[in-house]
């Protein structure tokens, strides 16, 4: 399966918000726009656990913004790769925790902004890009391990 965010026609905001509950994807949440589509696809976890098995992505040439925000809850990343194709692509996070897990590459050319909250890596995580990442909170658990690699 997949959750997509898909812009094709018109200036659009589709938003996805987790106030309580559980949200679990097996497969890749997929951001995708194509012109004259534009806009934002939002992922708003605010409570309950979101938890994505698969790629966190915007597509090449996507016209729509990737924003993931956490401002509560738990975000858990359990997927090959987090990429943040474009300078306009973010995630920020306020408060909650947001779990990197498993062998995950996280390709940032936008902003990854943490002003609250812990973040957790649980696994080996590789960072990549150009973009610009703000961490709060980092904890790396046991025989795991962060990697910046350009």
């Amino acid at each position: 399966g997949e959750l997509g965010f898909d812009v094709e026609l018109l200036p659009s905001t589709p938003t996805y918000q987790l106030i309580a509950g559980t949200l679990t994807v097996n497969g890749d949440a997929v951001w995708a726009g194509a012109s004259p589509g534009s806009g934002q696809g939002r992922l708003l976890v605010e409570g309950g656990t979101v938890q994505i098995n698969g790629s966190t992505m915007n597509t090449a040439g996507s016209t729509v913004d990737l924003f993931i925000d956490v401002k509560g809850g738990d975000l858990i990343l359990n997927g090959p790769a987090l990429d943040l194709a474009h300078a306009t692509d973010s995630v920020q996070q306020s408060s909650g925790t947001w779990v990197m897990d498993n062998a995950l590459t996280v390709e940032c050319d936008g902003v990854i902004h943490c002003t609250g909250g812990d973040q957790q890596v649980v696994g080996q995580v590789e960072l990549r890009g150009s973009g610009t990442i703000r961490w709060h909170d980092v904890e790396t658990d046991n025989q795991s391990s962060l990697q910046h690699t350009g």
